[in-house]
């Protein structure tokens, strides 16, 4: 579910850089649009599916910790809930 996760944020990202990054070509940018914008489809279904097996749980997964410092931690956490997944 982690992964899912990351994989559906990092989607329109990897969309945006292939888009910049390619030639000025209106088929191949569709072609990239339509293949990410399907691609993102599958995994938040497949995210949301799992979820809901699971339980519909509070999910929270923690990426990394961008800094510490003795008692104080700064993370890059995702949160899965009802109201964000809405």
């Amino acid at each position: 579910m982690n992964a899912l996760i990351l994989v559906s944020l990092f989607i329109p990202l990897l969309v945006f850089l292939l888009i910049f990054l390619s030639e000025h070509n209106e088929k191949r940018i569709a072609a990239i649009s339509f293949w990410g914008s399907h691609a993102l489809g599958v995994s938040v279904a497949a995210l949301l599916g799992l979820w809901a097996i699971k339980g519909f749980p509070h999910w929270e997964y923690e990426w990394f910790t961008l800094y510490a410092a003795d008692d104080y931690r700064f993370t890059i956490l995702f949160y899965l809930d009802t109201v964000g997944a809405v």
